[in-house]
């Protein structure tokens, strides 16, 4: 590897030094210097073997733009006058040839040049322009020439020039030279090796630097110029002094004198003293003057002396030096402060170019501050700013021009709009796309400065649209941008700078060289369409705007005169335009003469009247509707016979109510160039739907003037309206039946057999959907209120997502509950019953049905409360927006559509683990705690029940089996979102075909009849304590003294058939006979064939145990006391002439509750319960003829007192909510026995021995 990486080094190497050797001109040696991330330089080095005469015989256009250093010394060169340019050389060495002067622009084509050696020639002479262009160069050297003077400005173009070298030349240190040491000290540069005067004899052999102008040398200018001669005046600034004060002014200047040395006389040059440009002595007779000559230094001495000042001596005083070669001055103002005096006060000012401080300044003073931005590339004594105090008193004709900006948003904007294009022609598209992304912030844009460089930048673009067809759409893209700015600021740059104008020119110049539709933008649709007057049919042109995003537009034109009456699918018209096919034919009417060729026909649309201003007769008054406009060519067309029809859409409601629209059209010519709007020749027509129509007599721009002087807040929306007629049908059934039902469910809480929490889940859906129905007919089209029309939109899309959230509750309780049941753990004989469970409290599901909403709507407020107003209805408008609902509704049907296959699941894997018996499902509503007697405690007396109570929130559904409430959920969930939608597509309309509206009502209408009836049928009718407490509520309305009784309380006049244990002795020790068991039970049964399923799971309460007053005895003492078994039968629970009410003992008695599918609990009780038996079992089962009815049990062995604990009666297991049944099991000869049949047979079996117990689950 390093081998072939050695041998591509030593290929490499040779490629470039070959390169090099065929490139490399001849006689020259050149050198390749190899650069880490750039290209390679060459250094050039010519002459060494044969002197160049001449720069022809080099043959360096092949590699001029790759030389950065060219070596020429010790040459022949005559002259440096190169044909080509180097643009990389920085540096040249061309010393020691026999160059004799330097030329304006000598070195032009080598603008880089960073050091420049011109040392050992001939030169005797340089131009002043020699050096222009040179702006880095940093080192020059012209030492060993025969230069004698350079004049001044011969350096001016080096800004960058940091060392010079004029030494071993013959210099001569007069005025014409001496410029050099101010120049010098003024832009700190390093004067080389020392150079030394030549002439005059007086300053030969000193160093030029030691020379002192004023003191060893007067000269008639420091810079070398005859134009400034040297005045002096003292003192040399402005004075500000006070009335009866003394003054005195000197003034010195030098004569004129064609040389230097002394002896010389004064010559014909004097001095006078000037007031305010004239003879001071011609107005005050106090002023003292005298001239003087001094020889020894040859300057002509004034003095001016005023022995008491008072305030007429203001004003400007000035020395002149009259000459027979010029007149030169100098002066200062004076001030004479007095009693009298005024004053402009302290003033700050802020512009672009900076903040400024201007003191107390006496009136008709100038006063000048530095610049607070100083730019180092010019005259720091220039850049300052003025601020002129009138004689009033007030400050006037503040002048920063000379200041830089501060801003470096208006720096960038300045540096765009000085860009020569015309250099970079190959990347004009892509410049300009930096310019749009850079303007597309608003927030830049503080100054009006910003905005007229911006416009100055699109000015110098739009040159180059014929060239660059898609630089169009860029630039529109800024315009379109610079209209969203605030009209106070357009209309602040428009007072200075005439923009709005400007802007308007601009788009319709960019429309003449640009294809539609990248001009077309959000909120300019400008196109210009050539047509031709013979075949000319008219033209409508129609602008759409979406209603759901108001930044979408369509412009869209047809070559017919037909008014468009209506929108497109998602969109409605904002503006529109028809010109009369007789156009071409009125003109000629009017003597206008138009030629044979096409005709262009600019048509223009613009959101707002921003660039349109309102000035004078119309203040006040205000555009509230978009612009359109037509122009043909540059005729200015009026009174058309035919007019121009326009239409725009309504502005909003509160201003359409409350004022009067005026039609106008845009003037260009009136309010001296500036225009204007005018209503000559305009005529309101009809109104279509929320559009208005007018027709105007001439071509130009139109729109609605109106009085927005006493109006808040601008808004277009469409006026209030009914809904269609189904729509109240529909929701008056929804809302009536789940009125009923909330009523139902709140009057008859305690009696419904339902989980409690499953009854406030399906409460407080209702309520929800309720709610959604109210507000949604009553305030969907409320439209004219923004603020009212935004809470309700926010109303709506908060109720939505309450109703979903709320069956995610009921639906997740539910699953709780079954997955809880599936999951008990059985007890061990010698285990105790657990605590009692901490109940949870209900606030937790109020907190997620309604808080979690709230959080969702509060966030979406926030952000897009302003989306939730749409132009039609009070609702999200958007796409954007609508995510709010649809993102958190898509979660929620997931999160529902999870748990309705887990519910399932657990319904499925709950009948597959098990099921109860035939026999099991007739008494599987008993509570198996009630059935559990107490147990005797050895250290106490009495006895207590080790169950825990039943809570009704524990309930289980007695009506209906989960997998049917499952359903119910399932089909209340699909017909709300079905209702939900036909409702939105009735309000929104976007399929915009005939009859949308009422389809889609009527669906609702339908949709929400059958949503309300399926409620009130399945959570009302179809359940039987729901009638119960129907039939009660109608029998106590007719007696007006009965109340309501819930299924516990007992009543007295009612005679309920009892399953009698009877109290059995406890036997003494030994062999003593056993005593008997006596069992009586009444029961009837139904014969269906869907006995152990569907008809069981809608079944109330059937058995009730009560506790009562036999006892028995123990051979501790202890007693097991009131225990009754009782049977009741399904259909006389059903009946109003059974018993519904069951007497309990209110001290001791248990809760009885109905849960039928907990049948895994009940299996692995019942599997226990039979291991137990099998092994100490004290009592025999018999087979029994009897078929169709319910056994009656008669025990008449038990063989010790551990039978007791042993039995069913007595296991210490707990199983929480699961009801058992014990029976005999009789095998008969019937095809479909049933212990539920309705034969109504009442049998006895008493003294039948019982051999064993068959417990089925």
């Amino acid at each position: 590897m390093a081998r072939w990486i050695l041998k591509s080094s030593i290929l490499l190497y040779f490629l470039v030094v070959s390169k090099s050797i065929d490139e490399c001109p001849k006689n020259c040696v050149c050198k390749h210097s190899s650069q880490r991330d750039g290209p390679d330089w060459i250094k050039v080095r010519c002459g060494d073997i044969v002197p160049v005469n001449s720069l022809d015989e080099l043959d360096l256009l092949n590699i001029a733009s790759e030389i950065v250093q060219l070596n020429l010394t010790r040459n022949r060169l005559t002259a440096f006058t190169p044909k080509i340019q180097f643009v990389a050389l920085q540096k040249l060495d061309i010393s020691k040839n026999q160059l004799t002067a330097l030329y304006n622009n000598q070195f032009i084509e080598v603008p880089n040049l960073r050091r420049l050696d011109i040392s050992g020639n001939n030169i005797k002479h340089i131009d002043v322009l020699s050096f222009a262009n040179l702006r880095h160069l940093e080192r020059l050297k012209l030492n060993q020439n025969e230069i004698n003077t350079i004049t001044k400005g011969t350096f001016k173009s080096l800004m960058a020039l940091k060392q010079l070298d004029i030494s071993n030349n013959p210099l001569t240190c007069d005025c014409d030279l001496l410029w050099l040491l101010g120049w010098i000290q003024k832009t700190s540069l390093k004067l080389m090796s020392n150079p030394k005067c030549a002439s005059p004899a007086t300053f030969k052999g000193i160093a030029l630097r030691k020379l002192q102008i004023g003191i060893d040398i007067h000269c008639k200018s420091p810079a070398g110029s005859r134009e400034l001669p040297v005045i002096k005046l003292e003192p040399n600034q402005s004075q500000v002094v006070f009335e009866g004060d003394t003054l005195k002014l000197v003034c010195t200047a030098p004569s004129l004198l064609d040389n230097f040395d002394v002896g010389d006389s004064q010559g014909s040059s004097y001095i006078e003293w000037l007031w305010l440009d004239s003879d001071p002595k011609n107005h005050f007779d106090e002023i003292e003057i005298s001239n003087r000559f001094s020889i020894d230094s040859g300057l002509l001495i004034s003095s001016l002396k005023i022995s008491t000042l008072n305030r007429n001596h203001t004003g400007i005083w000035s020395c002149r030096l009259n000459s027979t070669q010029g007149n030169y001055s100098e002066g200062l103002m004076l001030i004479v402060i007095s009693d009298a005096t005024k004053y402009c006060p302290i003033l700050t000012t802020t512009n672009n170019k900076g903040t400024y401080m201007w003191p107390r300044t006496v009136v008709n003073y100038t006063v000048t501050i530095p610049c607070e931005s100083i730019q180092l590339n010019r005259d720091v004594s220039q850049q300052q700013a003025a601020h002129f105090c009138s004689p009033s008193g007030d400050w006037i004709h503040l002048n920063t021009s000379q200041c830089a900006y501060i801003s470096e948003t208006t720096k960038i904007l300045e540096q765009f709009s000085k860009v020569n294009l015309s250099l970079t022609k190959g990347s004009i598209y892509e410049s300009a796309k930096h310019f749009k992304n850079y303007t597309s912030n608003l927030k830049i844009f503080r100054d009006v400065m910003d905005l007229e460089y911006t416009i100055q930048t699109i000015e110098n673009y739009v040159h180059y649209l014929p060239e660059e067809k898609e630089l169009g759409g860029i630039l529109m893209d800024v315009l379109n941008n610079v209209i969203e700015l605030s009209r106070n600021y357009l209309e602040e740059a428009d007072l200075e700078y005439n923009i709005l104008r400007k802007i308007i020119n601009l788009s319709e110049h960019i429309a003449e060289f640009t294809t539609a539709p990248i001009i077309h933008k959000s909120n300019i649709a400008v196109e210009e369409f050539p047509v031709k007057q013979e075949v000319f049919a008219g033209m409508t042109c129609t602008w759409y705007i979406n209603s759901l995003n108001s930044s979408d537009r369509l412009f869209y034109c047809i070559t017919s005169n037909r008014p468009v009456l209506s929108g497109m699918q998602d969109r409605i018209i904002e503006a529109s335009i028809q010109i009369p096919a007789s156009l071409f034919y009125q003109l000629q009417q009017q003597d206008i003469v138009l030629d044979r060729s096409m005709q262009r026909i600019l048509i223009g649309m613009f959101s707002n009247g921003k660039l349109f201003p309102v000035y004078k007769k119309y203040s006040g008054l205000d555009i509230t509707t978009a612009v359109v406009g037509v122009k043909l060519a540059n005729f200015l067309v009026t009174n058309l016979t035919e007019p121009i029809y326009v239409m725009l859409r309504l502005p909003p409601r509160a201003i359409v109510e409350n004022t009067i629209m005026i039609p106008v059209w845009w003037n260009a010519t009136s309010n001296e160039g500036k225009g204007n709007w005018s209503s000559e020749g305009c005529e309101l027509s009809h109104e279509v739907q929320d559009n208005i129509v007018f027709h105007c007599k001439q071509l130009g721009y139109y729109g609605l003037l109106q009085n927005v002087s006493n109006t808040g807040i601008v808004r277009i929306g469409a006026k209030f309206r009914l809904s269609h007629p189904a729509i109240y049908v529909g929701s008056f059934i929804l809302f009536l039946s789940l009125f009923i039902v909330i009523l139902t469910y709140c009057i008859c809480y305690m009696s419904i057999q339902m989980p409690k929490k499953a009854k406030h889940s399906l409460v407080n859906m209702w309520i929800a959907v309720v709610l959604l129905i109210f507000v949604y007919v009553f305030g969907i089209y409320q439209t004219e209120d923004l603020q009212l029309c935004q809470i309700i939109g926010l109303t709506l899309h908060y109720f939505t997502l309450c109703t979903l959230f709320w069956m995610c509750v009921g639906l997740t309780t539910m699953y709780k509950r079954l997955s809880k049941n599936d999951n008990t753990i059985e007890l061990q004989d010698d285990e105790l019953p657990s605590d009692q469970p901490i109940q949870k409290p209900i606030l937790g599901l109020y907190l997620i049905g309604w808080g979690v909403a709230l959080m969702v709507c509060g966030i979406s407020g926030a952000v897009n409360m302003k989306e939730y107003a749409a132009h039609t209805h009070c609702f999200l408008s958007s796409t954007p927006a609508l995510s709010a609902l649809f993102i958190p509704a898509v979660v929620l049907l997931l999160i529902l559509s999870a748990l309705f296959l887990l519910i399932r699941c657990a319904i499925y894997s709950s009948d597959a683990n098990g099921h109860l018996s035939e026999g099991t499902q007739v008494t599987e509503n008993v509570d198996l705690d009630l059935l559990e007697p107490s147990f005797p405690n050895p250290d106490h007396t009495s006895v207590r029940s080790s169950s825990t109570k039943t809570r009704s929130s524990e309930v289980e559904d007695a009506e209906h089996a989960p997998a049917t409430q499952l359903k119910a959920y399932t089909i209340f969930l699909i017909l709300y979102i079905l209702t939900w939608f036909s409702c939105a597509l009735a309000t929104v309309k976007p399929f915009r075909f005939q009859y949308e509206e009422d389809i889609f009502s009527i669906i609702y209408a339908i949709l929400a009849t059958v949503l309300g009836a399926f409620t009130l049928f399945f959570y009302c009718i179809a359940r039987n304590d729901i009638r119960t407490q129907w039939l009660l509520l109608h029998n106590w309305i007719k007696r007006k003294g009965v109340c309501f009784r819930s299924r516990n309380i007992s009543d007295a006049a009612q005679n309920i058939p009892q399953i009698q244990i009877q109290p059995l002795p406890l036997p003494p020790a030994g062999n003593s006979p056993p005593a008997e068991i006596h069992i009586t039970s009444r029961s009837s049964s139904r014969s269906s064939s869907h006995t152990k399923s569907n008809s069981n799971n809608s079944n109330v309460l059937k058995a009730a145990v009560n506790l009562n007053g036999s006892t028995m005895e123990e051979p501790h003492g202890a007693r097991i006391n009131n225990v009754n078994l009782v049977v009741l039968h399904r259909q006389q629970y059903r009946t109003n002439n059974t018993i519904t009410n069951f007497i309990e003992n209110p001290a001791n008695t248990a809760q009885v509750f109905y849960n039928p599918y907990q049948s895994t609990v009940a299996r692995r009780f019942f599997k226990k319960q039979r291991q137990h038996m099998m092994k100490r079992n004290n009592l025999t089962m018999r087979k029994c003829t009897q078929s169709d009815s319910a056994s009656i049990i008669s025990s008449k062995h038990i063989t010790d007192n551990s039978s007791i604990d042993q039995s069913i009666f007595g296991t210490n297991s707990k199983v929480n909510n699961t009801n058992i049944h014990v029976e005999h099991v009789c095998k008969t000869k019937h095809r479909n026995p049933n212990v539920l049949s309705d034969s109504h047979e009442e049998i006895s079996l008493n003294n039948v021995p019982i051999e064993k117990t068959d417990v089925k689950c």
